[in-house]
């Protein structure tokens, strides 16, 4: 397989994680992948032994693109203010109908609410479902510092409660 194969296949779920990361922004996300692509083609990342690795590669590259342009120190801090957040929501774990209205741009306006490195701990462990040492390999950090970053879940999942609460009332359900 040649490489843009291999890019070709890959490109709308590459795009999709870029929108995750860079919150919904289309230039930045469409940026982010040119970026990856190019890195990805200059060979800055290692390549694929087997052509079933390589979403997984290209996931990688990704993370590992966005998490350069986005160094930051990994402490944890509250997210801004400004980014709409409704004091004390919560998932309605006991509402799952709220949900269902979800879409992908519901997901990415609500990445806005989480820190950049999170984003990218977020996206690979639950949005891609890696494992957490091979997440945090990809982002060279330690499996803590990883853990440490996927507490932002509360952030995420307050933004999508947030998004979801008025269609999900008029539907006659409320996330608690």
């Amino acid at each position: 397989m040649t490489f843009e194969e291999l890019v070709s296949g890959e490109l709308n779920r590459l795009y999709g994680g870029a929108l995750f990361l860079a919150a919904g922004n289309e230039a930045a996300a469409s940026d982010l992948v040119v970026e990856t692509v190019t890195d990805a083609r200059a060979g800055r990342f290692s390549a694929p032994v087997e052509s079933s690795a390589a979403t997984r590669w290209l996931e990688a590259a990704l993370a590992r693109t966005y998490a350069r342009s986005t160094a930051e120190p990994h402490s944890r801090r509250e997210p801004p203010a400004s980014a709409g957040q409704r004091p004390g929501a919560r998932w309605g774990a006991n509402d799952p109908e709220a949900f269902r209205a979800l879409g992908a741009a519901d997901l990415n306006a609500a990445a806005a609410r989480v820190r950049p490195a999170a984003r990218a701990a977020l996206w690979l462990v639950t949005l891609r479902r890696w494992n957490h040492a091979d997440a945090a390999d990809v982002l060279s950090i330690e499996v803590d510092a990883l853990r440490e970053l996927l507490a932002g879940r509360e952030d995420l999942l307050s933004g999508l409660v947030g998004r979801v609460g008025p269609r999900a009332r008029k539907a006659g359900h409320t996330p608690e």
